[in-house]
């Protein structure tokens, strides 16, 4: 199983996304739920943030 982290926004979670180009954005997965909590606890503040599989539906998303 793979992993994902989202984060809160005003109407629930969304996928939390990186780029390489500055237009094509795409959801980081990580291979274990520590490695995703380590990225996590990176973060200013980690409370935004939650792990789920990589399989659990945003309620929206960031990166129109």
């Amino acid at each position: 199983m793979k992993y994902k982290i989202q984060t809160t926004a005003p109407f629930g979670w969304a996928d939390l996304k990186h780029t390489e180009d500055g237009t094509h954005y795409h959801v980081e997965l990580f291979l274990t739920e520590a490695e995703a909590l380590n990225e996590i606890a990176q973060y200013p503040d980690p409370s935004d943030y939650r792990v789920v599989a990589a399989d659990e539906a945003s309620d929206l998303c960031l990166y129109a």
